[in-house]
């Protein structure tokens, strides 16, 4: 049972591979840039997606409780609206949900069912 909002975390689907075998993920690109892991929750997906992932075409959508986790904040960023950012690692182990995400014919990805 959910504790609390649903946030995500996408990476690129090698990136994932790399660092589901640690567990722990500490961030990648501009998570290590910025200082936090950046998260999205599932209205803001979208815009994260052709904001930051332009020339990726398969990608990783991991889903997660933010109530479960540990240095959550919100915080205002792209169009005024509040994003999660985690400060501190993520335990990839508390994703309730991992999903791929592979762009279409039509350029976009086709998010998942329950997301849609």
């Amino acid at each position: 049972m959910m504790q609390g909002p649903v946030i995500h975390k996408i990476l690129p689907q090698d990136v994932h591979d790399q660092m589901s075998n640690r567990g722990e993920f500490v961030g990648w690109r501009d998570d290590l840039d910025d200082g936090f892991i950046h998260c999205s929750t599932t209205p803001q997906l979208a815009g994260t997606l052709a904001k930051h992932f332009e020339g990726f075409d398969r990608l990783v959508l991991l889903s997660f409780d933010a109530a479960i986790l540990p240095g959550v904040t919100w915080e205002t960023s792209r169009n005024n609206m509040q994003f999660p950012h985690i400060y501190g690692p993520l335990d990839l182990t508390k994703a309730f949900s991992t999903q791929l995400l592979i762009r279409g014919d039509d350029g976009q990805f086709a998010m998942p069912e329950d997301l849609a």
